[in-house]
């Protein structure tokens, strides 16, 4: 597949992204959310596999209001979906999409960690990146350009750490 170019920059790109959202927020009365739906999903396998999160302190306080409101087809499931599969068609549209060989068992591990980790976070933060730092700006709240802030120095500090002990 020949890779096709578009003209965007990152630029242009996010300020499409952010007139979406905008959109999306007068047309459906939220701002996109993305961990929300993934807590779902995590918590419709943790029952499948018998358990009971329902009687967890984070869904009797946290959470009790959204367990297991959305359903398949809800409008965020679908949404969420569609962000994967558009990000995947985009990737394969442009000949990045390069699958990679795990070089050893601890650097796989060492993975999973950092996703557990960052799962962990999203849901400290009541939320990810596309909530509250997306979606925040998108409406007019100050705690999205906090977030953001936020955002660019963790992001700084993680790269001096992945530098020095990691790469």
């Amino acid at each position: 597949m020949k890779k096709v170019d578009l003209g965007w920059s990152e630029i242009k790109g996010g300020i499409v992204l952010g007139i979406l959202n905008i959109l999306l927020l007068l047309t459906w009365g939220k701002p996109w959310v993305v961990t929300h739906i993934l807590t779902d999903w995590g918590t419709w396998w943790l029952k499948v596999l018998g358990m009971h999160p329902e009687k967890w302190a984070y869904y009797q306080e946290v959470y009790p209001e959204a367990f297991f409101k959305t359903t398949l087809f809800s409008q965020e499931n679908l949404l969420v979906v569609g962000t994967i599969l558009g990000g995947l068609f985009a990737a394969l549209w442009h000949n990045e999409f390069r699958p990679k060989k795990i070089k050893s068992p601890g650097k796989f591990f060492l993975g999973i960690f950092g996703g557990i980790l960052m799962g962990f976070g999203a849901r400290l933060a009541l939320g990810c990146n596309i909530g509250n730092l997306v979606g925040g700006i998108a409406s007019f709240s100050l705690h999205g350009w906090i977030f953001g802030g936020s955002l660019i120095i963790g992001t700084y500090l993680g790269i001096l750490f992945l530098k020095k002990y990691i790469l």
